[in-house]
């Protein structure tokens, strides 16, 4: 059909007779994420959906869908489709594209209610100048679907027997996202979660034995307050288990006039909120309400407070209570509580028997060998599936090793150094013998 700029104008109509068939809408993809998006170097897929409040008349229901970016069709799978298409009570050989490729018709079969087509989306080599721009990179199109007196000049005669339906106002159209890789598609925002305004809903606890209660949960929990006179606050959060709590971001203050900040483990707090108070108990500390922190994290300003505990990154799942006074003019403040699901660590795998390091003479690392089994390891072989002990070669020999247990363990040391080159779980010392150690090339000094 070719790539063609063509100017259109359009005007949907959705108000006809009762007696027409009512026409929804709709499209998802088969991307992971929350967005109705087409990734391609993910092969993702577009599955589009029809539903009719009475059954498709004879010979079925023409429909119309399309968008306002021209060529954006051209980034399906349209080769693919024709040779393996995938549809449920819709004819593939009905599907046809429009005259610029921004939208495409397709009938509904005769009787049917619902009729669906699922079609890949195309990887496109990146860049390809040979093709437009709109076929790379982030483009986002809302496809709607088109009644017979919205159709274009320029499809008049594509549309041909169009038929006679009416538009759901609900369901007429949908977005998808098209994208080269999943890195170009937009960041959901957290969920914002109910959080707590004093001004609404009374004044944060004073009690450092009673704190105000935060549930937090994934998402964003915001706590505005006012503070002056040295008020003393106390908020007790709980992040849920999975999850933690990433940053802590002073959204607003209101006068510059610099406020404390202060953290524990646990449903209340300890310390007073004076000099007498030992830093050494608090988990973290700040002041906060400069110009210059609003908008930013002060859960790292926290971390870092002098003599506290401390601590790295984001505080895991647990209870923490906060303390907070101001003294001096009052002040507003907002601060939100950020939480996410935590990473998963992945399972550490058994270290390798096959012990080469970086030198068995001068390394500095102990290998802790938790896999070794008697009757197969201990027969391994480097020609073998099965793991072997190994030595370095041109660095050290078997007679150069002291074997012994140690806490009941064997540990395997070097006799020049007294180095621990390793600690041998699952076999006892006397059953090492020079035939089980299989001498490597140290690739370390490669």
């Amino acid at each position: 059909m070719g790539f063609k700029i063509l100017g259109r104008t359009r005007v949907q109509s959705g108000l006809k007779n009762k007696n027409m068939v009512k026409v929804s809408f709709s499209t998802s993809t088969t991307f992971e994420g929350d967005l109705n998006a087409l990734v391609e170097n993910e092969r993702t897929a577009l599955t589009v959906r029809f539903d009719l409040d009475e059954p498709a008349p004879a010979g079925g229901l023409k429909v119309y869908v399309d968008s306002e970016v021209e060529q954006i069709v051209n980034r399906l799978d349209l080769t693919g489709f024709e040779f393996r298409p995938v549809a449920e009570n819709i004819d593939p050989s009905s599907i046809d594209t429009n005259s610029d490729s921004s939208g495409f018709f397709v009938t509904v079969d005769e009787g049917a209610t619902t009729g669906s087509f699922t079609i890949n989306v195309l990887d496109n080599l990146e860049p390809d100048r040979a093709l437009p721009e709109i076929l790379d990179g982030l483009v986002e199109s809302e496809f709607s679907l088109v009644a017979t007196d919205g159709v274009n000049s320029e499809n008049t005669e594509l549309a041909g027997d169009l038929g006679d339906y009416t538009l759901n106002p609900d369901a007429a159209s949908s977005t998808v996202l098209f994208a080269d890789d999943e890195s170009q598609l937009p960041v959901s925002a957290p969920p914002l979660n109910p959080g707590y305004d004093e001004a609404v809903s009374g004044d944060i606890s004073t009690d450092p034995n009673n704190p105000l209660e935060l549930p937090l949960s994934e998402g964003i929990t915001p706590l505005s307050a006012t503070t002056s006179d040295g008020d003393q606050e106390y908020v007790t959060v709980t992040i849920p288990e999975g999850f933690q709590l990433d940053t802590l971001v002073l959204e607003s203050f209101s006068e510059s006039n610099v406020a404390f900040i202060g953290v524990q483990e646990g449903d209340t707090f300890t310390e007073p909120l004076n000099d007498s108070a030992v830093r050494g108990n608090l988990l973290g500390y700040a002041l906060f309400g400069e110009p210059r922190q609003v908008g930013t994290d002060i859960l790292d300003n926290i971390a870092r407070g002098w003599a506290a505990i401390g601590f790295e990154g984001a505080l895991p799942g647990g209870v923490y209570t906060f303390a907070l006074q101001q003294i001096g003019i009052s002040s507003d403040y907002t601060l939100a509580f950020n939480v996410s699901e935590s990473p998963v660590e992945p399972t550490p795998e058994a270290a390798n028997d096959f012990l080469t390091g970086e030198n068995f003479l001068g390394g500095r690392d102990t290998d802790t060998i938790t896999d070794f089994d008697v009757t197969s390891d201990m027969n391994g072989s480097l020609s073998s599936p099965r793991e072997a002990s190994g030595l370095a070669e041109g660095e050290m020999a078997f007679e150069e090793l002291l074997i012994a247990d140690s806490d009941a363990v064997p540990a395997i040391s070097a006799i020049e150094t007294g180095e621990t080159l390793a600690i041998v779980q699952g076999v006892d010392a006397d059953e090492f013998t020079p035939n089980l150690f299989a001498v490597a090339p140290d690739i370390s000094l490669v």
